[in-house]
């Protein structure tokens, strides 16, 4: 459950010592898994609005490459969120990292001096694929169509950053969390 939508009672947050703070990410859904295990609740309000104040471009490129070091951080380290989630890991939480992949494959291939016809369709296919869902996928492209080329784009750029974020820490770069904060 995400934090922003979530309630329990206070002697529940107690209890398990609140949020771990040590978290980067996850700490919501590490928090309320502590509750669960108590047989306790965590009440959780979808159709509650909630509004995050706009980010300068640079918290915005740190933030996002901190998210994905953090999804593969967790998994080295087996993480509580990761244990109770690996399929959601592996098939959900990695697609920027194979999305970041696939685009360095990209550059490699376009730099090549050998072409293929039904490699360079794939490619092809596989980019107008993911524009396509990230068409469906964005509420945004209904309230204002004019912008959404630029909402399309940082969605694309955002993705990429994830992406990066995790093959950082596939490589054990540490301390990128310390540029962070969430401001």
């Amino acid at each position: 459950l995400y934090s922003c939508n979530m309630i329990t009672k206070k002697k529940y947050y107690l209890s398990v010592n609140g949020m771990d703070e040590a978290l980067i990410a996850g700490e919501d859904f590490d928090f309320c898994q502590r509750i669960r295990k108590l047989k306790k609740k965590v009440y959780y309000n979808k159709n509650s609005v909630v509004y995050h104040h706009d980010r300068n471009l640079k918290n915005f490129i740190t933030q996002k490459i901190v998210r994905g070091y953090t999804i593969v951080d967790q998994i080295k380290k087996k993480s509580f969120v990761f244990k109770n989630n690996v399929s959601h890991f592996i098939f959900y939480q990695m697609i920027p990292l194979y999305f970041f992949i696939f685009n360095l494959f990209c550059v490699a291939y376009f730099f090549a001096e050998f072409k293929n016809f039904y490699i360079s369709n794939l490619i092809l296919i596989i980019y107008l694929s993911y524009l396509f869902l990230l068409l469906i996928s964005s509420k945004y492209s209904k309230k204002n169509f004019l912008k959404f080329p630029l909402v399309l784009c940082l969605i694309y750029l955002g993705n990429l950053l994830i992406g990066l974020g995790s093959f950082i820490s596939i490589f054990g770069f540490k301390n990128i969390t310390n540029f962070y904060k969430n401001t």
